[in-house]
């Protein structure tokens, strides 16, 4: 059954705060090893200029480099984990997943539009960067207030938000999904 009244934003909440610490984790790992790499590249690279200064420039831009690859890399890639499983480990501890909104167990293809709409301003900003089309990135931050906004409709009858009735899912109990 559907989150009631009482603990309609609770779990949910509390599965996207540990799957943010989680991912915070993931990411300061990943950008430690790739600001080493850029660091040690960017410095190589500033050391051919002026020794010392070109090294400490480059090295300090390769770090925060690293630190941006880090953290728009290992974000996406955990919360894809919901687009395969229907639950990210903030879900399964909690004991709630994502299910189709009669309550049957849902299907990739479910996830996977779900995560799509959830995701599209960060998918939206990603292309944006890497096709260096400005355009992208102004749908993005648009896609990214419809998410926000669409995350208070938990609010209504349903518990649903914008994404899950886009892609026709609800979060239930895992023990309730038929």
């Amino acid at each position: 059954m559907l989150y009631g009244k009482k603990n309609w934003i609770g779990p949910r909440l509390g599965a996207f705060l540990i799957d943010f610490v989680i991912g915070g984790i993931l990411a300061s790992i990943l950008s430690v090893v790739l600001g080493g790499v850029f660091a040690s590249m960017g410095a190589g690279m500033g050391a051919a200029t002026n020794a010392d200064y070109g090294a400490v420039v480059g090295g300090t831009v390769g770090f925060f480099a690293g630190l941006m690859a880090g953290v728009a890399i290992a974000f996406p890639l955990y919360f894809l984990m919901e687009a395969f499983l229907g639950y990210t480990l903030g879900k399964l501890i909690l004991g709630i997943q994502i299910a189709k909104e009669d309550g049957t167990k849902g299907t990739t293809k479910d996830f996977f539009i779900r995560y799509a709409v959830k995701n599209s301003a960060t998918l939206l900003q990603l292309l944006a960067l890497i096709l260096s089309l400005h355009f992208l990135g102004t749908l993005g931050s648009l896609a990214a207030l419809a998410v926000f906004i669409g995350c208070f409709f938990t609010l209504g009858d349903k518990r649903q938000a914008f994404h899950d009735m886009i892609a026709k899912t609800a979060v239930f109990k895992k023990e309730d999904i038929i």
